[in-house]
Formats: C-alpha cells, sequence, structure tokens
C-alpha cells in the first residue's frame, strides 16, 4: 500500500522478524501491523493498546518515560514481534537497536488529518465529546510532524549509513503492500 522511499535489506536480519513500525497517528500502522502479522505469522503488539496505561503524552515526565521504556522492554525481549505506534522520543534508539526491520510510514499530514476526521466522525462519539476528542488528536498529529518525525528520521539515516544489520524501509504514498510483505518473505526464505 505504500511506495518505498528507500530500502536496506540483508538476508541476515531476516532470521526472526523483529518489526518497528513507526508513524504518525491515521498513518496505517495498526493496518500494516496486523497484515504482516497474519502474512509472516508473527505476533502484533499496538503501543497504544499495550501500553495505554501509561498515558504517556508527546513530553513525557522521566518516570513515565522509565515506566514506558520498562514495559516496552518487555515486549522487544520477546522472540520475534512486531510493535507499531509512536512513544516518547527518547525511547525511539532503543527501540530501533532491537529491531531488525524499521518500517516508518511517511504518510503526508493532510492525508492523516483527514484519516483522522473520518475515523472520528464516523465513530460513536457524542457530539459534546467530538470537538475536544479531535482537537487532542489534531495536536498529537502535529507534535508528531514536528517533534517526533525528525527523531525517526535522524535515527533512519543513522542505521542505513552505519549498521547493515537493520532493514530499514521509508515508505511514502500508496503502493502494494503485499510486494512489500512478498519481498520481506523471499529475503527471509
Amino acid at each position: 500500500m505504500y511506495k518505498i522511499k528507500a530500502i536496506c535489506i540483508t538476508k541476515e536480519v531476516l532470521s526472526i522478524y523483529k518489526i518497528s513500525i513507526l508513524g504518525n497517528a491515521c498513518a496505517g500502522k495498526t493496518t500494516l501491523s496486523q497484515n504482516l502479522s497474519k502474512k509472516l505469522k508473527v505476533p502484533t503488539y499496538s503501543i497504544d493498546e499495550e501500553l495505554k496505561t501509561l498515558k504517556t503524552t508527546p513530553f513525557p515526565t522521566r518516570q513515565q518515560v522509565r515506566h514506558f521504556s520498562r514495559e516496552l522492554d518487555k515486549l522487544m525481549r520477546k522472540d520475534s514481534w512486531i510493535i507499531e505506534g509512536w512513544c516518547p522520543r527518547i525511547v525511539y534508539n532503543n527501540r530501533f537497536k532491537e529491531s531488525n526491520i524499521i518500517i516508518f510510514l511517511d504518510v503526508p499530514l493532510p492525508v492523516c488529518m483527514k484519516r483522522l476526521h473520518n475515523r472520528l466522525l464516523n465513530g460513536s462519539l457524542t457530539n459534546d465529546i467530538k470537538p475536544k476528542v479531535i482537537n487532542r488528536a489534531t495536536d498529537k498529529i502535529y507534535t508528531f510532524e514536528q517533534h517526533v518525525k525528525p527523531v525517526i528520521l535522524s535515527l533512519m539515516n543513522k542505521y542505513w549509513k552505519k549498521d547493515q544489520s537493520k532493514t530499514t524501509l521509508h515508505l511514502t504514498e500508496k503502493s502494494n503492500e503485499e510486494e512489500l510483505i512478498r519481498n520481506l518473505k523471499e529475503i527471509h526464505a
């Protein structure tokens, strides 16, 4: 479903799948992780679901970050996984270290906003709650674009250049998700 902007894949990387899927809210992380999970037979974990009780914000306290990091580390100690979602900025480096495949869904901001509005307006929210939820989600989308995306791009660049044991995918726009899955399976075989 995404156009591959940049890719670096090595055969050694794929002895087991440890996949991080990153991207803004409404970028398609959950959909992609669920599809990859089915096709590759790998369990998927959504940070939003698994760690939702942590109530982290784009600018969390040190205590929140430490707790979040410990809980995320528990997930990453598993043999094989797909972890999707975004987290406090300072946690990304560890996520990159533990992953052997990093997929960044770099969906344009207007597309994320349109998906957000469609998702929330078609949901079961009451009219008095909708504006508050939309404002909070909109802030989250803009915060990601301004503060989190640069961190991800910097780490992608670092691992692209210095760590050939990682597969890094920078995906933009719509493309063929089946082709992505097929390529990952062929390299894994």
